[in-house]
């Protein structure tokens, strides 16, 4: 692998963002490909190297970037070019097999207010293992030890809109006033989150999404929030809403249904 692809390749880790590599396996045919070439393709469409160019490596990246977004996992393909010097550069026709690794974290999970329940969460989900962004208003709280990213942001619903946050995160908002969670839920539904839980009391929740909804967000993601948060095995101790809220993302990340598996063996 070339140094500019180990370089994106090492960032894209250090992020935990997802990615795929593009590695040339075979080749028929008159083609500027080369078996061994790889290119790096991370999920908004951003590459560096190059397989070949034209029709054919367009394709392959269209293809790597779906992957990503759907969590399909490593596959091979073979890709048909030629016909059109414009497109691919050569006139005759050509095959080329590429494999797409795809690398990603299992889940990444996005936390938006650093109070007792959210750092609670934090804890829990670094001793699980899963990798944690943290995001405050208030300078002094934003940063948790365990937290695997922490960030302050003045204006909640700009900076989750605009946030280097994966397709497919488990967030949760449980921030220090009802405006701001508003905000927060607003700005963070265009990353299309696979979980989304704010905290809060049924009558909050429906206030906030009627205001949200007024403003032009559409109904259909409002609907996907999961609030008030968790499952109901809590009590108002923040350890235990942090738990239930934890066990919920695992469930809804595992394909569960919360029930007990409690089996009758008298």
């Amino acid at each position: 692998m070339t140094d500019p692809l180990f370089k994106a390749r090492q960032e894209a880790e250090e992020k935990n963002r997802p990615y795929a590599i593009l590695h040339v396996i075979g080749i028929k045919g008159a083609t500027p490909a080369v078996v061994g070439k790889a290119m790096l393709v991370m999920a908004d469409g951003s590459a560096t190297g190059t397989i070949g160019g034209g029709l054919m490596e367009r394709n392959a990246v269209r293809d790597a970037v779906e992957a990503l977004k759907t969590g399909r996992s490593s596959y091979t393909k073979s890709y048909d070019g030629g016909g059109h010097e414009e497109e691919t550069l050569v006139c005759s026709p050509h095959t080329v097999d590429v494999y797409c690794e795809i690398e990603r974290k299992e889940m990444i999970a996005v936390i938006v207010g650093n109070g007792h329940v959210g750092s609670k969460m934090a804890e829990l989900l670094k001793f699980l293992g899963i990798y944690t962004i943290l995001y405050d208003r208030q300078e002094a709280y934003a940063d948790n030890p365990f937290a695997s990213e922490c960030h302050h942001c003045a204006d909640y619903r700009q900076t989750l809109a605009e946030a280097d946050i994966p397709e497919g995160a488990y967030c949760f908002i449980g921030t220090d006033s009802h405006e701001s969670d508003k905000d927060a839920l607003a700005g963070i539904l265009t990353r299309k989150p696979r979980y989304i839980a704010m905290l809060g009391s049924r009558r909050k929740v429906t206030t906030v999404c009627e205001t949200l909804s007024a403003e032009g967000v559409d109904t259909a993601e409002l609907k996907a929030l999961h609030s008030p948060a968790g499952l109901k095995i809590a009590n108002k101790q923040p350890e235990e809403v942090a738990l239930s809220i934890v066990a919920e993302m695992l469930m809804i990340k595992n394909g569960g249904d919360g029930s007990s598996m409690r089996v009758e063996v008298l």
